[in-house]
């Protein structure tokens, strides 16, 4: 893993590493992939021939398993929503990542995937994204789709969670993915809770047309634990503001 793809500072993206052994996978459909151990910058890993783990020297940093996926978002929206939403995005004037690939600001585009989430109604999130930015003209390979879907979701419950004070990390996601994602078109990324049980936390998040087709959907479980990304908002209003990378 390389700098390009961190989230928390010294780690890689917790959707990044999901999506690049969703990537080596054989499985048609949707797919689960639970995250066992950090992966830092600089580590070296190998993925098993069937696709099932990611493997650091002896240790699996990730297993996937295939999962039935019954899930949609609460409503559709536009394009012109979308970006009023992100215009208020609250990571742009404090963020305590701010060099996190999906969603960090100061980020400068080609660099990172700039998805900065607002909220639009209630409690959905969504904000527009323009893969080009980033990967030039191509279609969207899927360790970049499952990037796309995993900061999204925690600002889903950031944003319903005050005064907690609770940290956490991405535990698994559970994508599935019905179409190719064209580089050059925009997509409009959506997230919302979905509920609780004790410490884990379920959000969910997708990936649509500017016409509202879907084309990839997830639910992510955050592990609430002593260390990772805040998940209270009044921890992230008082976050320090965003510096250049």
């Amino acid at each position: 893993m390389n700098e390009r793809h961190s989230g928390l500072p010294g780690l890689a993206l917790g959707g990044y590493v999901a999506g690049v052994l969703a990537a080596g996978s054989t499985h048609v459909g949707a797919l689960e992939v639970r995250l066992h151990r950090a992966v830092r910058i600089g580590d070296e890993f190998e993925l098993q021939p069937d696709g099932a783990a990611l493997m650091r020297d002896a240790e699996a940093v990730a297993t996937a398993r295939p999962v039935a996926l019954d899930l949609r978002p609460p409503k559709i929206i536009t394009r012109e929503a979308a970006e009023t939403a992100s215009a208020s995005y609250l990571g742009l004037e404090h963020h305590f990542f701010a060099t996190c690939f999906c969603c960090g600001s100061a980020r400068r585009a080609g660099e990172g995937l700039r998805i900065f989430p607002g909220v639009v109604d209630g409690t959905l999130l969504a904000a527009p994204w323009r893969p080009a930015d980033h990967l030039g003209d191509a279609t969207v390979p899927t360790e970049i789709v499952w990037s796309a879907l995993d900061c999204p979701g925690i600002w889903a419950h950031v944003f319903v969670s005050m005064g907690t004070g609770e940290k956490g990390v991405t535990g698994s996601m559970a994508v599935v993915q019905l179409r190719p994602v064209p580089a050059r078109e925009t997509a409009l990324v959506l997230a919302w809770p979905i509920g609780r049980d004790g410490r884990k936390i379920y959000v969910g998040s997708a990936l649509t047309t500017e016409r509202g087709d879907l084309i990839a959907i997830a639910r992510q479980t955050l592990v609430v634990t002593d260390r990772g990304a805040p998940l209270d908002l009044d921890a992230w209003r008082t976050a320090p503001p965003p510096t250049d990378n």
